[in-house]
């Protein structure tokens, strides 16, 4: 229970902020202290700090000073230390430097592992910008890739060395290749740059080619940091697994609490359920950042795993990249305890809003306040503003947006004057200041002249008995301009299989007529990209296939 419910609406936002600044502030503070070198170090860590380099850069080297032999990462290959990840981050960046990689940048086809934290590191120390690959992406993608972001060098994994066969620049293939190039080079500090490289993340490209969005490694707004850790309960040594991929921007929560707080990041080169649990459990990990479905497929587990699996440590679970149901929170509370921690924002807009547990029971299907130092305003069709509990256009304003993209696409998205960033989603904010996400401006339907949400059928169709899991898109229809359908995969466990004609009668109980969608359809699998969104394009192709061989 929210304990400022009980003062007069006007002044719950006000003590809201002024509690979470407080929480905020000491929990901060523990962790600067826990994290603090210990006295003997202080001269090895300010030196550290003073031919510190790129920021990024100086935060390995930093972490070698004060906590040498902690336990830096876990991977599938074994473990290292602070001391041994800085010495091999050191070699890297020393073969990048022979290879003349500098002005360039250096590209990262990787699943998560030592070798994808080492090439942040010794790009960060060079002043060079890392690139994550996607590695779904097929070979004339990463040639696109390549080609279009200047990339002078890349470090790959030998399962997709061949979609790089044509590449004229550096290449070190993981494993034996890798290891012999770094193998006789020094441990010590490479020349540095004082350039700040930005990070270049691709964004999903659900609806087209992906773009490149660069960020920089330069910190947080304070005041943004504040709000977070009044959220979220980090604290000094936090292990913390890693199962979504580093080339998206989630991965990146996993690895910068680990680097904030002095602790250990357990890398998942594949995400399995069942090997989630167990890693949680067998490092005593406090947290995790996890997409939606991979949430649910934990979920979906049988009880016994949980049942033998001490989870006790685990403080919070940090849900993001797609919308997540308050069903599935439920679900999560019941099996964690009150740890889920829903965060909102973007590649682009960096975190915008983060829920609690508390505030997620009180006001189901929010994605919480924004942060201090984030603004949000719901604009309407003229772009002004809706009002409160008007849904429109969400619309940021923050000082820690992106620095812009690597291509003339979607340029327009960021106003600089005014650091302002349109998040293309549909949303609005109640009274008590708490933001709720509707969906994507792009998958808004109208339907007989009647604006839908697929998220609001979504919602509805996710409490369908037997149903795991289900997307609803928009088809033209020459009647009623377009007309909603879904996609539903059934739940094994479940002792009925539910019909589509089933699903819709459930519908017309909970919904207006024209938000029933015309056709449902049973499917095996949901199609996602890799940071677990539904690739709706896919399903509205298929959708007008099927609708016109049978449109009924």
């Amino acid at each position: 229970m929210d304990p400022t419910r009980i003062l007069p609406s006007p002044l719950r936002p006000l003590a809201r902020s002024a509690d979470e600044l407080l929480r905020g502030s000491l929990r901060m503070a523990c962790v600067a202290v826990g994290s603090a070198p210990p006295p003997w170090r202080t001269p090895a860590a300010a030196w550290a700090l003073a031919q510190r380099g790129p920021i990024m850069g100086a935060v390995f080297r930093l972490r070698a000073a004060t906590h040498p032999t902690r336990v830096a990462l876990v991977d599938s290959q074994g473990s290292l230390t602070y001391t041994q990840l800085n010495a091999r981050i050191n070699r890297l960046a020393h073969v990048l430097h022979a290879e003349g990689i500098g002005g360039g940048r250096l590209a990262l086809l990787l699943p998560n592992c030592r070798e994808l934290i080492e090439g942040f590191g010794a790009a960060a120390k060079l002043g060079v910008s890392p690139i994550p690959v996607n590695t779904r992406f097929h070979a004339e993608e990463v040639a696109r890739l390549l080609d279009k972001q200047h990339v002078k060098a890349v470090i790959v994994d030998p399962a997709f060395a061949d979609r790089v066969f044509d590449f004229g620049g550096t290449v070190l293939v993981r494993g034996d290749d890798y290891e012999s190039a770094l193998a006789p080079m020094p441990d010590s500090e490479p020349p540095h740059s004082d350039a700040d490289a930005p990070l270049v993340i691709h964004t999903s490209g659900t609806t087209g080619h992906p773009k490149g969005a660069e960020r920089k490694f330069e910190a947080t707004d304070p005041s943004s940091l504040v709000g977070f850790c009044a959220r979220v309960p980090i604290a000094p040594g936090d292990t913390v697994v890693v199962p979504a991929p580093l080339f998206h921007a989630l991965g990146f929560f996993g690895t910068g609490v680990a680097l904030a707080v002095g602790g250990t990041q357990v890398l998942m080169e594949r995400f399995d359920p069942q090997d989630f649990v167990s890693l949680t459990a067998a490092h005593g990990a406090a947290g995790a950042a996890l997409v939606p479905v991979m949430l649910k497929r934990v979920l979906d587990l049988e009880p016994e795993v949980f049942a033998r699996h001490d989870l006790s440590r685990l403080r919070y679970l940090v849900v993001s990249g797609s919308a997540l149901a308050p069903a599935l929170a439920d679900r999560a509370r019941r099996v964690f305890g009150p740890v889920v921690r829903n965060l909102y924002g973007s590649t682009e807009a960096g975190w915008v809003s983060v829920a609690t547990d508390a505030d997620m029971q009180e006001h189901p299907g929010t994605v919480g306040r924004p942060l201090p130092g984030v603004a949000v305003r719901i604009a309407d069709d003229a772009g002004a503003d809706a009002g409160t509990g008007k849904v429109g256009e969400i619309v940021v304003e923050s000082a820690t947006l992106f620095a812009g993209y690597t291509e003339d696409a979607a340029a327009g998205s960021v106003s600089a004057p005014e650091h302002l960033y349109e998040m293309g989603d549909m949303g609005r904010v109640d009274a008590d200041g708490f933001l709720y996400v509707a969906d994507r401006k792009d998958d808004m339907v109208v339907t007989g002249g009647e604006n839908v949400y697929p998220a609001e059928v979504e919602r509805v169709l996710e409490q369908a008995p037997g149903v795991a899991d289900v997307a609803v898109v928009g088809v033209p229809d020459e009647e009623f301009g377009h007309v909603l359908v879904a996609f539903a995969v059934s739940d094994p466990a479940h002792a009925h299989e539910p019909t589509g004609d089933g699903l819709k009668a459930f519908c017309r109980e909970h919904l207006a007529n024209f938000k029933v969608p015309k056709a449902i359809w049973l499917i095996d699998a949901l199609p996602y990209t890799a940071s677990g969104k539904v690739l709706r394009r896919v399903l509205r192709q298929e959708a007008t296939r099927r609708m016109t061989a049978s449109p009924t």
